[in-house]
C-alpha cells in the first residue's frame, strides 16, 4: 500500500482535494482485516482488548507506513477501545505482513488480498473486519463494531477524480458508464472476492465522501498528533 499525502495529515499539501478536483464517482470502499499472528493467545476482539489492558504497551501492530490507512485504523481502534498499541511502520504492506507471519509483530490491519490465504491456512487469525458490515470474502468474521465498539469504521477509499473545471457532460458520461460497470455481476463478484465493497452512485455522493473522510481522519490525526 503506497503512502499518499493526505489533507488530514499534511499542513503543506500542495493541492486541495475539495477545491482543486471534481469528483466523478466513488468506486469502492475496501475494509481491512484485524489480523493476529497465530501465537497470540486471543481469539476475538474482546479477548484482544482484555489482553491489551493486562499488558499495556506490549502489543504492536505493523502498517505500510506512518499515516497510511492501516496505521490510522489501528490508532482509531486503540482510541475507541482505550488501550495502548505500539505502531511499527514498514515500507509497504508486504514486509509488514511477512513479519506478522513470522511473529515479529502481533497485529496488522491488513488488506484482504495479502492475508486471505494465510487466514484460510490457519497461519494467521482473522479477529474482525474493519468495515460497517461483514465481508462476503470472510462471512463468519464479525466486524469490530459487532465486538462491542459501536461506530467503529475503517474503510479504504478508491474514487475517480477529474481536474477542476472538467466539462460537466464528460464527468456525467464517465459517472454513468462506471456505474454500469460496477453493477456488472462479474465485476462485483471480483471486487467482493478481494474484500472490496463496490459503491458507485452520483458525483455529489462522491464529493460528500471526500469531505466526510477529511473531517473524520483530521480529528484523529490531531488527537494523536
Amino acid at each position: 500500500m503506497k503512502q499518499e499525502r493526505h489533507q488530514s495529515l499534511y499542513k503543506d499539501l500542495p493541492y486541495n482535494p475539495v477545491t482543486d478536483l471534481d469528483p466523478v464517482i466513488l468506486l469502492a470502499t475496501p475494509p481491512t482485516i484485524l489480523t493476529a499472528t497465530a501465537s497470540l493467545p486471543v481469539q476475538d476482539v474482546r479477548g484482544l482488548i482484555a489482553y491489551a489492558q493486562k499488558n499495556p504497551g506490549k502489543l504492536n501492530y505493523g502498517s505500510s507506513g506512518k499515516g497510511t490507512s492501516n496505521h490510522l485504523f489501528g490508532e482509531l481502534f486503540a482510541s475507541m477501545a482505550s488501550i495502548k498499541l505500539t505502531h511499527i511502520p514498514y515500507k509497504g504492506s508486504g514486509p509488514a505482513i511477512n513479519d506478522l507471519v513470522a511473529g515479529m509483530t502481533q497485529l496488522n490491519f491488513a488488506p484482504f488480498p495479502l492475508v486471505l490465504s494465510q487466514i484460510r491456512a490457519g497461519t494467521l487469525k482473522a479477529l474482525a473486519v474493519t468495515g460497517v458490515s461483514r465481508s462476503p470474502a470472510l462471512p463468519n468474521v464479525p466486524t469490530i463494531a459487532e465486538w462491542g465498539l459501536p461506530g467503529y469504521e475503517g474503510n479504504g477509499w478508491f474514487g475517480l477524480m477529474a481536474p477542476k473545471g472538467t466539462p460537466r457532460h464528460i464527468i456525467k458520461k464517465l459517472n454513468v458508464e462506471i456505474n454500469r460497470i460496477l453493477n456488472d455481476p462479474e465485476v462485483r463478484k471480483t471486487l467482493s472476492a478481494e474484500g472490496a465493497v463496490p459503491v458507485g452512485g452520483t458525483e455529489r455522493q462522491a464529493a460528500a465522501s471526500v469531505t466526510q473522510g477529511i473531517k473524520k481522519w483530521r480529528a484523529l490525526a490531531e488527537q494523536i498528533n
